[in-house]
């Protein structure tokens, strides 16, 4: 996987369903490792571009980690003298918002990669859901698939 910067990371988590944050610089005052207006996205695996490196990204992926385990919509400002709180020579202060967006609840499910769910599995990409493909043939199974759809080969579809 290349590194993605942060919309589209924000693109990538919203087609799989994915919850993510969004942590934007509102403000900074005095010596700041980046201006107001910079961004990254922080999902439960990884973080994507930069509001600044160091303590300060640290704390901020920390924070937004916590916010990720609500699974919640929401809006938090993180007000951070730089010194102080992130330990970081710059001294300066910044104001960091970090907005969340939950994982999406829908999850469809779909038996057989027949024609039917290929031609079903592009209209459900386009929609806030997650979809699961459930066969027994590998030879069905598309070699590519939206990105909130994952494919399952699997013995016994019943059984799923």
């Amino acid at each position: 996987m290349h590194k993605l910067n942060w919309i589209q990371a924000v693109n990538q988590n919203q087609q799989a369903g994915k919850a993510y944050v969004i942590a934007i610089v509102m403000g900074a005052q005095g010596s700041t490792p980046r201006d107001t207006r910079s961004k990254m996205v922080i999902d439960s695996e990884h973080s994507h571009d930069t509001i600044g490196g160091g303590q300060l990204e640290y704390l901020v992926i920390q924070a937004a980690r916590e916010l990720l385990l609500t699974n919640q919509s929401c809006q938090v400002f993180k007000p951070m003298p730089l010194a102080a709180d992130a330990a970081q020579c710059c001294g300066g202060f910044v104001t960091v918002m970090l907005e969340s967006f939950a994982a999406c609840e829908r999850h469809v499910v779909l038996f057989g990669a027949g024609h039917v769910s290929q031609a079903l599995i592009q209209i459900l990409a386009g929609l806030d859901c997650r979809v699961s493909l459930i066969d027994n043939r590998p030879e069905q199974i598309p070699t590519s698939l939206p990105a909130n759809c994952q494919s399952h080969l699997v013995q016994q579809p019943a059984e799923w």
